[in-house]
């Protein structure tokens, strides 16, 4: 990290110590943990976000995390079918 922004490492050990006093250790601790289990899985806080608030729309519909996987491959299924579907209505009435 000090080397990517072109610092020193002790400069930026002391950041990280007077921003851990001034918010306290163990929220700095939990947000670099989170931090690094985001730049893990290789998504962005945004995209956290918004995974987070589309997980409670489709639970607030009534899905639990069991069956919103099964909701979106069926969903993913059914479009294909329906622009395959579509397609070949479209092909049938042109001729």
């Amino acid at each position: 990290m000090a080397h990517k922004n072109g610092l020193s490492t002790g400069v930026v050990s002391n950041i990280v110590k007077d921003w851990k006093e001034e918010i306290g250790s163990l929220s700095a601790d939990q947000l670099r943990e989170s931090a690094v289990i985001l730049q893990n899985v290789g998504i962005s806080p945004l995209q956290c976000g918004q995974g987070s608030r589309i997980l409670n729309i489709l639970q607030n519909l009534g899905f639990s995390e069991d069956n919103i996987e099964m909701l979106a491959h069926d969903v993913c299924k059914m479009c294909k079918i329906l622009v395959y579907c579509l397609t070949k209505l479209h092909c049938t009435l042109k001729y």
